[in-house]
């Protein structure tokens, strides 16, 4: 499944391809993690007195509802390289197996999970998010049973 870039992201590619600064509070990660989110971070709460919630595109870690079940931790992705399929956009994709969990608690992960988001750091908000992915359906995990992102299911592409 392929996701999508944040704000932050796109222009952080952009300025490095055209040689520039990166963003303001941005360096290039040395590892990038996948964090489990029971809701969309991109949609923001409703403001008081409104009537329909926000939308970004660049939300921050701290927008997050995170899975916060005993066993989970963001988990580090590793990448394969690059590569351009005749006809299709270039892409990347996860190139181990990513694991989540086992959930040790008696409700196991308690609210499935419905997104993923690329962070660069593995706990706290004090990161980036790079990229935000919505699964085709809900997932959860019961009582010592985990999550799998199997190889090759996480995709980043640029058009």
């Amino acid at each position: 499944m392929s996701g999508t870039f944040t704000d932050t992201a796109d222009r952080a590619v952009l300025s490095w391809l055209a040689g520039e600064s990166l963003p303001s509070g941005w360096a290039p990660p040395t590892d990038t993690y996948l964090a489990l989110l029971t809701a969309d971070p991109r949609v923001l709460p409703i403001p008081p007195g409104g009537d329909a919630p926000e939308y970004t595109n660049d939300p921050g870690i701290d927008d997050f509802s995170e899975v916060s079940a005993t066993g989970y931790s963001r988990q580090l992705v590793a990448w394969a390289p690059a590569q351009t399929n005749a006809g299709n956009p270039s892409s990347i994709s996860n190139s181990a197996q990513i694991t989540f969990g086992p959930f040790t608690d008696s409700s196991g992960m308690g609210a499935a999970t419905t997104h993923g988001a690329l962070v660069t750091v593995a706990s706290g908000t004090a990161g980036n998010v790079i990229m935000v992915w919505q699964w085709d359906n809900p997932v959860a995990a019961g009582q010592n049973e985990s999550i799998i992102v199997p190889t090759g299911a996480l995709t980043m592409t640029l058009q």
